[in-house]
């Protein structure tokens, strides 16, 4: 794990609202704002101390990128930023980059494929990466949709957020909360 170019600052013990650590030795990265990091000198582990986990669909990934204005920009800004996690698995992301470097979605962003893909490896370096370990499928009516439902409940995420809630009908029993990103960008802003 690289450290060079962190600023740190001694803490006895991890604080937040997120899981603990309560071992002495525990080092806190500051440069990540309201999204803490504390790393565990003793455990070796780092515990993120963030207030939300995501998965983002792919068509809020599509919409991010062709507007710049909108809840999904802002939702892809805030993962950027720390503030927010993302859960993100192989498949997903391999999704994401076949979908975005489509020819249409190029056309409309207005950019390269080297450019997605630097924007993709930034989400990559800040995600939470998720291995699948448990497949429920069939689940949804939309096969498309299962790999978005396995990193959801494999990353143990808040929530999934996509403009196709209907087609995660059933998502709920497994502890998911689906959504829209306007609606949930305003309930976790508190607007």
């Amino acid at each position: 794990m690289r450290d060079a170019g962190r600023r740190r600052g001694k803490s006895k013990n991890c604080v937040g609202t997120a899981p603990q650590c309560n071992l002495p030795g525990a080092t806190t990265d500051l440069r990540h704002g309201s999204g803490v990091r504390t790393y565990c000198h003793i455990a070796g582990n780092i515990i993120y101390l963030h207030d939300m986990r995501l998965v983002l669909d792919t068509d809020v990934m599509v919409a991010a990128l062709r507007s710049r204005r909108g809840a999904s920009r802002a939702w892809l800004l805030t993962v950027l930023r720390g503030q927010v996690e993302i859960a993100l698995s192989v498949p997903l992301v391999l999704q994401y980059e076949e979908v975005l470097t489509r020819p249409e979605h190029l056309a409309q962003i207005g950019g390269t494929t080297r450019q997605i893909g630097r924007i993709l490896d930034a989400v990559c370096a800040v995600c939470h990466p998720i291995e699948i370990s448990f497949l429920w499928r069939p689940t949804l009516r939309d096969p498309s949709d299962e790999m978005m439902l396995e990193t959801a409940v494999n990353g143990r995420a808040d929530w999934l957020l996509t403009f196709n809630d209907k087609d995660f009908v059933g998502a709920e029993r497994f502890g998911v909360k689906v959504g829209r990103p306007g609606p949930v960008w305003r309930l976790w802003k508190g607007v």
